[in-house]
């Protein structure tokens, strides 16, 4: 017999013995609904791994734009005479 570790019978108690059901807190938590078990964590990210991969490369990539940028700026405005804390500068 194969046990497959994602998949499980275990979940979130039902939403009728749970006083918080009627809120929908629960609703895409359940294996009913998203085919894993809430122990599962991100495994049911796994249908959209590529646009999760996607926006963190992008995110990253938008971070290191900003540095480089930042970090012209206060190069270019840089006074010598001056120390750095007096300019404001937060990266050099």
């Amino acid at each position: 017999m194969e046990i497959n570790y994602l998949k499980g019978t275990h979940s979130l108690p039902s939403p009728t013995s749970h006083p918080r059901h009627l809120s929908g807190e629960f609703i895409g938590r359940e294996v009913s609904s998203t085919g894993f078990a809430w122990w599962a964590g991100n495994a049911r990210l796994i249908t959209v791994s590529g646009r999760l991969l996607g926006a963190h490369v992008a995110h990253a990539g938008l971070m290191v734009l900003w540095c480089g940028a930042m970090t012209l700026f206060e190069t270019a405005h840089y006074i010598p005479e001056l120390p750095l804390y007096e300019q404001g500068c937060i990266l050099l």
